[in-house]
């Protein structure tokens, strides 16, 4: 009997992975056989957007004006009626929790690791929101009492300037400066490490900043950079010895300086009532990095940034149990945006060490609920997943069988979640890199590929994985996606409209009805440039008339220079530039031109054809050299290089050497900045010629017509590099 019953547990036993696998296939073979159309009838298939009557300027080429489907009679301007500025919104989340922890930081380690990296750092240690705001009230009454942000500027509507510049990483005394500057009506000038000497006096001069708030080796800087910013008088220096060399460089420089300490403290026993701002007032510079000129300061209200916060917020619904890691740039408006739409609403932020290469730790320490990020993290965090796999076969297998097997529910129903790889596959992946508790993941800045996004819907479902687009200029936040779809970026958001302005010149109209795209027509309601107008718009660039002019119509809208279509499902897709500027994938824009005429100055290079675009980190370029110096190259290093055929010169390894030798060389001469540098070149056999299609009558680059001429060639290159991303330029 003992021996039947024990078979009998092993047959069962047995049976189990056979019905898992049966089960496996019956589901798989259930979204391979059903329709895409079956699964719509359990979806909200309304368009996400509309478009109001009456809006479109056909003479224009002015196509309809499009809301968010959730608010089309009205914008939002704030979450709450009392939280018009930014310190009403961190005041607002500090009293929903004045206890829970705020500001969060990571005790450094003694020692290095084995691979040469920091030893691993303490827990987060966290401030509450009732310290955080008396540190804020000393901070803001210690630069009162020091005299230390005076009044610079009046700008229309009896706006007044008092800055204060910032020049330091993420940490909780960035965020304390600030709001202690909002409690007496100051704004932040962020600077961030890649402006550039030139560019940081720039902006400190133009600014009119009496003192900086900085770390060390930045007070050392400054000291250097007075004599062209004589406006500078102080420095607040955060970390640091007072005593060390910022102390004897400040005082060689005639500057005053403080500690971070000795403002708090100079606050506490002078204290003021706090002179809290308008909505109208300032509450940030953002300055661009100088791709075309000097650095321009986009200048943001904190009705632009509260706006942003309160309208971002009904997509991610952040609350006082979420977390965040704040690791991306405080001086870009995105994390900006992101920390205090987390201080609004009483959730908790957590400071990034400072090194890229401790970002997976900080992740695992923390376990942030909220994970907004770029397209390069998000790369690599998905090679990073897949190379892991792929050292084990039977993990690699069960990998891409999850994977596949997701991506069908996601692409037929949009089912994010699976009863059996999340539990087997996915919850040891998420655990590994640190989102176990993440509800939210929101990329930015730049676009991200499509089969990453839908790589991280698989691996972190259930959580919302969506994409954004904003730029500097509307506080980041113009879209963001409300449905698991893929190649778009969602809807407009409540606080903005959107409209499509006809592009001639490129073929593309406000009423098109059809694109093409990987070979497919795929229908739209219609193309164009794309304007946005709405309450995160800002008022301007600070002293730029003329470019804030050509920003801005008189009716407020802004020109983004992107060029985009409206899907049937009410969402915007972008497809192009109007301009030969473009973003990388961590978000630095290229100017096209400037750089490829630097490249030019090169003696061995008669034409250049600089690419890149949002799926990768850095340039490649396409070269055809000067005929006169490759002849005399060639009679030196390579007397066997037929320099008439033109297949042997693009194919010569040492000439492509050379050639790159010079670029490097040249790009130095003209202070480029080393994304502006390419990082692989193609000899083209053939120069740029009207014959080919490659040059406009005025011998002007077609870009679109070169980019498809040279695919191959880009595609090539890209591959050949590492860290670059598997995509190719013939599926754009």
């Amino acid at each position: 009997m003992a021996v039947n019953v024990l078979l009998a547990a092993v047959a069962a036993l047995a049976a189990v992975p056979v019905l898992i696998v049966s089960l496996l296939l019956l589901d798989a073979l259930i979204f391979l056989a059903v329709p895409s159309g079956f699964w719509s009838l359990f979806l909200d298939t309304k368009p996400a957007s509309v478009a109001l009557p009456g809006t479109a300027d056909p003479e224009k080429g002015h196509g309809p004006v499009h809301r968010s489907a959730g608010s089309p009679d009205k914008l939002m301007m704030r979450a709450h009626d009392g939280v018009k500025t930014l310190w009403d919104n961190f005041d607002f989340g500090a009293k929903i929790s004045p206890d829970a922890p705020c500001l969060g930081h990571r005790n450094p380690g003694g020692g290095k690791q084995s691979d040469g990296r920091p030893a691993k750092a303490s827990a987060y240690v966290w401030q509450s929101y009732s310290e955080v705001k008396q540190a804020a009230l000393s901070f803001g009454s210690g630069l009162q009492q020091l005299e230390l942000v005076p009044e610079v500027d009046e700008l229309e509507g009896g706006v007044k300037l008092r800055p204060l510049a910032m020049f330091l990483k993420n940490c909780t005394e960035w965020i304390i400066a600030e709001l202690g500057l909002f409690s007496i009506s100051g704004c932040t000038v962020p600077i961030y490490e890649t402006l550039g000497e030139e560019n940081v006096s720039h902006v400190l001069s133009q600014t009119a900043c009496k003192t900086v708030v900085c770390k060390a080796a930045e007070a050392v800087k400054v000291a250097q950079a007075v004599g062209s910013t004589p406006s500078i008088k102080a420095i607040v220096l955060v970390g640091g010895d007072a005593d060390g060399a910022a102390a004897a460089a400040c005082k060689e420089a005639g500057l005053a300086l403080h500690t971070f300490e000795e403002v708090l403290e100079t606050g506490a026993e002078n204290a003021r009532d706090p002179l809290p701002p308008s909505d109208a007032d300032v509450a940030t510079f953002c300055y661009t990095s100088g791709t075309t000129g000097p650095p321009k300061g986009a200048v943001l209200t904190h009705r632009n940034v509260v706006s942003t916060c309160a309208a971002v917020n009904l997509v991610a619904r952040i609350d006082r149990r979420d977390a965040h890691l704040s690791y991306l740039p405080l001086a870009h408006v995105f994390e900006r945006c992101v920390v205090h739409a987390a201080l609004g609403n009483g959730a908790c932020i957590g400071f990034s060490q400072g090194d890229p290469r401790l970002i997976p730790d900080d992740l695992k320490c923390l376990r942030p609920t909220m994970f907004p990020s770029v397209p390069r993290l998000l790369n690599r965090m998905h090679d990073k997943v897949l190379s892991g796999a792929a050292k084990s076969p039977l993990k690699n297998f069960l990998l891409t069988a999850a994977l596949a097997h997701k991506g069908l529910r996601l692409r037929k129903a949009q089912i994010p979640t699976h009863w059996l790889w999340d539990r087997v596959i996915f919850k040891a992946v998420k655990k590994a890199m640190g989102l176990d508790r993440c509800r939210i993941l929101l990329s930015g800045s730049a676009p991200l590929a499509p089969h990453v996004l839908q790589f991280l819907r698989c691996v972190l479902a259930p959580a919302q994985v969506v994409e954004g687009y904003g730029a500097t200029e509307n506080c980041a936040g113009v879209t963001v996606q409300v449905s698991m779809t893929l190649g778009d970026v969602g809807p407009p958001l409540r606080h903005n409209e959107i409209k499509l302005v006809s592009v001639e010149e490129m073929g593309y109209r406000w009423n098109d009805t059809k694109h093409e795209t990987r070979g497919k027509n795929i229908d739209c309601e219609g193309r164009g440039e794309v304007w946005v107008r709405g309450h995160n718009v800002f008022p301007g660039y600070y002293k730029m008339e003329d470019a804030t002019k050509d920003a801005l119509t008189e009716d407020g809208w802004i020109q983004t220079g992107d060029v985009g279509l409206w899907l049937t499902n009410g969402a915007l897709k972008i497809i192009d530039r109007k301009k030969n500027i473009f973003k990388l994938s961590q978000g630095e824009y290229i100017a096209a031109e400037k750089i490829e005429e630097t490249y030019t100055q090169a003696e061995l290079v008669q034409q250049a054809f600089v690419y890149g675009d949002s799926f990768q980190h850095c340039l490649v370029a396409i070269v055809y050299p000067d005929p006169e110096a490759l002849a005399a190259w060639a009679k030196s290093n390579k007397p066997d290089l037929d320099t008439k055929d033109g297949q042997a010169v693009s194919d010569c390894k040492e000439l492509n050497a050379a050639i790159m030798d010079q670029i490097k060389a040249a790009a130095r001469g003209a202070k480029l900045h080393g994304f502006e540098i390419c990082k692989a070149i193609h000899v083209a056999a053939e120069a740029f010629s009207e014959d080919n299609g490659l040059l406009t009558p005025t011998f002007k680059l077609k870009r679109p017509i070169a980019k498809k001429h040279f695919a191959d060639q880009i595609d090539a290159m890209y591959a050949g590099l590492e860290g670059s991303l598997k995509h190719s330029v013939k599926d754009d």
